[in-house]
């Protein structure tokens, strides 16, 4: 692995950690959950291809985001997108949206749109609590 890719796994693993702690800290969890999935948990899967060491699942649960190594059921959504696309929305030269449309990521899961666009919320409109 050259240094350049290693640096880039380090900070991205730095990036993941600190993001779920600040989405607990600056983000109404409660308030989020009413207005996106009132009546259903969704579970949430963002995986950062090379990174597969990352506890990458997402489920919001006694109102704060935890994740998991690996979720006990399927996703409702699962999200793929390499390390430039992530440091580039971390940097803020693409949105998570543009990301989207760009077809910069892929996507699975049963009605994926309501479920791209609860990411479109926590990572677009909240990029530096997310990203650190």
């Amino acid at each position: 692995m050259t240094n350049m890719r290693e640096r880039k796994k380090i900070l991205i693993e730095k990036l993941f950690k600190i993001g779920v702690k600040r989405i607990n800290k600056d983000m109404n969890i409660p308030e989020f959950k009413k207005k996106y999935s009132p009546n259903e948990d969704r579970t949430l899967e963002l995986n950062i291809i090379g990174m597969d060491h990352l506890d990458t699942g997402f489920v919001i649960e006694k109102n704060a985001i935890r994740t998991y190594k690996r979720l006990k059921d399927t996703p409702t959504c699962r999200i793929w997108m390499d390390e430039d696309v992530f440091i580039s929305i971390k940097r803020g030269d693409i949105t998570f949206t543009q990301a989207f449309f760009y077809s910069f990521l892929r996507i699975k899961g049963e009605n994926y749109i309501r479920d791209l666009r609860i990411f479109q919320r926590i990572i677009d409109e909240n990029q530096d609590t997310f990203l650190g």
